[in-house]
């Protein structure tokens, strides 16, 4: 009886504690500003949830907005969160009929191949924060500063996709990377190490060692995302004699693979 007589004060404090609880004064929240009715609605046309990927010598990258009521001259406010090494201008212009413009975002003394978070907001009264059409007041970009430089020009031939085509071979001192720049496809590069005649591939292991991996960007339409995949037996993949990478890659696919087919790089002029 006393076990039960314990449960049923428990419960009481319980409930009485509940009742204390509801009765505390609720939190109000003050309501979210309404859109300005005699806003031009400006905008960023241009979103990305990738990285901006500037130059080492870029100083400025262009920045796009846009508007949608166009009728009259505007000057509006633009702010900026970033690290100080990132300045805007205060306002931005557009001239009558104008329905976008473009300012500069200007980049100090950063570090290279490091990112940086930078946030542009458009002043609320001339934009629609809660547009429902995804256009956007707020832009935010990761930027990242690179020193890949051309090294040399050549020729890339790839047997597997039969294909050939020029390319340029890129190079980053703060690295010690080389860099085949969208290699198959844009956005999917092949980074290397190269010490005399050894090729070390940036890439994944496979569970063995026996592979170094990476995406080529070409999505079979079967099959899904080919991957290309370095063998680590033999690492001496550039001939001096005749300035040629050889690549000897297994292209695979999550069902399995379609065999060893060789790509190569030959240099034809060094910068």
């Amino acid at each position: 009886m006393k076990f039960i007589n314990k449960i049923g004060i428990v419960v009481l404090t319980i409930v009485t504690l509940n009742v204390f609880i509801s009765c505390e004064k609720e939190v109000v929240r003050d309501s979210s500003p309404e859109a300005n009715p005699n806003s031009n609605r400006v905008y960023f046309p241009e979103q990305t949830d990738d990285q901006l990927v500037l130059g080492i010598s870029d100083v400025s990258t262009p920045i796009t907005i846009a508007r949608e009521v166009s009728d009259n001259a505007l000057t509006v406010s633009i702010t900026i969160t970033a690290n100080a090494a990132f300045s805007i201008p205060q306002t931005v212009s557009f001239a009558a009929g104008d329905t976008a413009t473009v300012f500069d975002l200007s980049i100090g003394d950063i570090e290279l191949m490091k990112k940086y978070l930078v946030i542009l907001n458009i002043d609320e009264n001339q934009s629609n924060p809660y547009d429902e059409d995804a256009k956007f007041s707020t832009l935010a970009l990761n930027i990242l500063k690179e020193d890949f430089a051309p090294f040399a020009e050549g020729v890339y031939s790839s047997e597997f996709f039969e294909e050939e085509w020029p390319a340029t071979l890129e190079y980053s001192p703060s690295t010690e990377l080389y860099r085949l720049a969208d290699c198959w496809m844009p956005d999917y590069d092949v980074l290397f190490k190269w010490e005399g005649t050894k090729v070390t591939i940036q890439g994944t292991k496979n569970s063995s060692g026996s592979y170094i991996y990476l995406p080529t960007g070409y999505v079979h339409p079967s099959y899904g995302m080919i991957s290309a995949y370095y063998s680590q037996t033999d690492i001496n993949y550039y001939n001096e004699a005749t300035e040629t990478f050889t690549f000897p890659i297994t292209w695979v696919v999550s069902a399995g693979s379609f065999g060893e087919y060789i790509d190569t790089y030959t240099i034809e002029t060094r910068y």
